[in-house]
This record gives structure tokens, sequence and C-alpha cells, in this order.
């Protein structure tokens, strides 16, 4: 399928209250990276994405030397509402050697505009990890 590429701020637990957020670098505490690929086509349902994601915690800024997460999985929904089960595949600094799972929320859409002119999403992020 078709691929794509995406990327957003994560905020402190509890900062997204619901529809109409207004995403701004105030109050980031990390960068969230997406990509993946889209798996549409006749007569297959949803889910309907396979994506890579990255987390990464803190500054984006060159050197990368921060901690950061990585997640792949299966997901998406044409509902405004869905969640999807993602395997963690490790980690750096802190979370370096991490494994395990983390349960991804879409539970409302933000003031930002997608690549097909729809409010794009706001993900909540459950993190089950175990650490070396």
């Amino acid at each position: 399928g078709s691929t794509f590429w995406t990327e957003g701020c994560l905020y402190p637990e509890g900062t997204i209250a619901g529809d109409g957020f207004v995403p701004t670098r105030e109050g980031q505490i990390g960068t969230f990276f997406c990509r993946g690929h889209l798996l549409v086509h006749p007569g297959r349902g949803e889910p309907h994405l396979a994506t890579h994601q990255e987390y990464y915690l803190g500054e984006l800024e060159t050197p990368l030397l921060g901690d950061m997460l990585g997640s792949e999985g299966i997901e998406g929904s044409n509902e405004t509402t869905w969640e999807s089960m993602r395997m963690v595949t490790g980690g750096t600094g802190a979370y370096r050697g991490a494994r395990g799972q983390v349960l991804q929320h879409q539970f409302s859409v933000n003031s930002t505009l997608d690549g097909f002119g729809n409010p794009a999403p706001n993900f909540r992020f459950e993190f089950d990890i175990d650490l070396p």
C-alpha cells in the first residue's frame, strides 16, 4: 500500500481533554513520529495501517542522545475512537533494552488537518514494559 509519515507532540497524561485540542510546543515533553503503509483495497476491512512509531522524550536536537521508545503494529479505523495493542521493539537511554507492549487509544481529534483535510487524531499510549 501507499506509504505515509507524520509527527506530533507528546504531552503529559491528562493534557488533552478531547476534541478541538490545539497542539502547540508549550507543555510538550517529547516528539512522536509514525511511518507506515496503508492496507486499503476493496474487500479488506479494518485495521488499515501497518506502522512503526518512535517516541522521543525530551528535546529533539542533534545529536539525538535522549530517551526513546519504539513500537510496531497494525492499527487504524474509520471510527473516531479505537484502540490497538502494539509491540514495544526497544528503546534508548533510560529505556535501553525495553521490551513489552503499548496500548494505543485514538480518543478524539485536534485542530490540525491531516493530508485529506480531516481533523488529525489524538492518541493516548499506555506502556507496559520490562527493562533489563
